[in-house]
C-alpha cells in the first residue's frame, strides 16, 4: 500500500482529497463546458457504494446547494460533500 504525505497537499483539490483517501477523482463536467456554477467538481470513485460528489467553490446561497445535490443525484451518488471554508464563505480556500 503506498504512503500518503501531507507534504504539497492541496486541500481544495478534488484530485488531492482522491489521493488522501485511496479514491479516484473524475471531473463532474467536460473540460471545454461551461459550468453554471463556479468551483471544481468530481465525483470521487470507490465502487458502487463508496462513491461521492465532491465541489469546492462559493455556495454562498441555497440555490446553488440545490443545484449541487441534484448533481448528486443525477450521477446516482448518494453522498455529496461540499468543505466550507473557515469564514463560511464558501469552499475555494479552506
Amino acid at each position: 500500500m503506498a504512503s500518503f504525505s501531507l507534504a504539497g497537499w492541496d486541500p481544495s483539490s478534488p484530485t488531492g482529497w482522491a489521493a488522501a483517501m485511496g479514491l479516484v477523482s473524475y471531473a463532474l463536467l467536460a473540460p471545454s463546458s461551461t459550468s453554471p456554477l463556479p468551483g471544481d467538481h468530481a465525483v470521487l470513485l470507490d465502487g458502487s457504494s463508496g462513491s461521492f460528489l465532491l465541489t469546492f467553490g462559493p455556495t454562498e446561497d441555497r440555490r446553488d446547494t440545490d443545484v449541487l445535490l441534484s448533481w448528486a443525484w443525477s450521477i446516482n451518488v448518494l453522498p455529496g460533500v461540499f468543505p466550507v471554508a473557515r469564514d463560511g464563505k464558501g469552499c475555494g480556500h479552506l
